[in-house]
């Protein structure tokens, strides 16, 4: 199902608010309305200017299909003055081995688009140049874009019953967003009660420490003194050429029982004492924060080699 076409109708596509349907195209006009876009912003001081960066990411059954044959369940857009000027599709996780049918290593991206390469800080090189690689892999002014989405799966009627889907096929419907729920979290057999008090005092601390942080201004009181103040909720990663480092605040969660799930997190870019932005869980931060400089996950405190980033210290 064709719901725009052209860059131009994509862009104007992806402006409509969340929770409001699409504008209509014929029979798709349905599902379209029910894609839910998503618009989550990364957050910068008052040196971007107008320039606003935000994924949008279409529903579960949509995906943005460009005519050079790139697809993606999620796309940067880049914005100046409210008007879009470039739209790049994030390249997701190598899951081929899921959709397959087996549990294979998952790998990040090749490249790195919100660090300069895999294995440094996001953004340690600078808005500038994130805008740069932002600009060069975006889909061109006269390429072919739309948001395509296909009909949920209907059970069929009659005496016979549907096919129960497999572990396979359930697992490579899963959207890269909540994949974290079924292959990045840490499985808890043991500790329930003092891992849930953890995500609790951390659900009730961790938001008021991250809003002292506020982008363009100042760390309050020194960078150094906020992370040791808050050292049970903080951690930072530091960038070993220059004075800029990433700071996790830990969020936590609600309770749960047996399996975990992602803690909630919010991130820091922080140059010479000086917060530079703010992104939330869910953004690829964590992707580009945990990929090494070997193409593999892990390394940094609170990675796993799956991708998945832990932000209690």
């Amino acid at each position: 199902m064709n719901a725009a076409t052209g860059l131009a109708a994509a862009l104007m596509l992806m402006t409509v608010g969340a929770g409001q349907a699409a504008p209509p195209q014929g029979d798709a006009e349905p599902f379209v309305s029910r894609s839910d876009l998503v618009r989550r912003p990364v957050m910068f001081g008052p040196s971007a200017g107008d320039l606003r960066l935000e994924v949008v990411a279409a529903g579960v059954h949509c995906r943005f299909e460009g005519s050079d044959g790139r697809t993606a369940a999620q796309v940067w857009m880049l914005s100046r003055g409210g008007r879009a000027v470039a739209v790049v599709p994030i390249e997701g996780l190598n899951t081929a081995a899921i959709q397959a049918g087996r549990f294979g290593p998952l790998r990040p991206p090749a490249r790195s688009v919100l660090a300069p390469a895999n294995g440094s800080l996001p953004l340690s090189d600078g808005l500038a140049a994130l805008e740069a690689r932002l600009m060069q892999d975006a889909w061109s002014a006269d390429a072919r874009v739309s948001l395509n989405c296909s009909p949920p799966a209907r059970a069929r009627t009659g005496l016979t019953a549907a096919r129960k889907p497999t572990t396979a096929e359930t697992v490579a419907a899963v959207p890269v967003q909540v994949m974290g729920l079924v292959l990045f979290s840490p499985v808890i057999l043991f500790g329930v009660p003092a891992e849930n008090a953890s995500l609790l005092e951390a659900a009730a601390e961790g938001p008021a420490i991250a809003d002292r942080l506020s982008p363009g201004e100042p760390v309050p009181g020194g960078f150094d003194a906020f992370v040791r103040d808050h050292r049970r909720f903080v951690r930072v990663h530091r960038d070993p050429g220059s004075d800029y480092a990433v700071l996790s605040v830990d969020l936590g969660g609600r309770s749960r029982y047996g399996v975990g799930t992602p803690r909630e997190a919010a991130f820091f870019g922080i140059r010479a004492g000086v917060v530079e932005w703010r992104a939330r869980g869910g953004l690829g931060v964590e992707t580009s924060l945990c990929a090494n400089a070997r193409g593999r996950f892990g390394g940094r405190k609170g990675c796993s080699t799956t991708g998945y980033y832990n932000p209690r210290p």
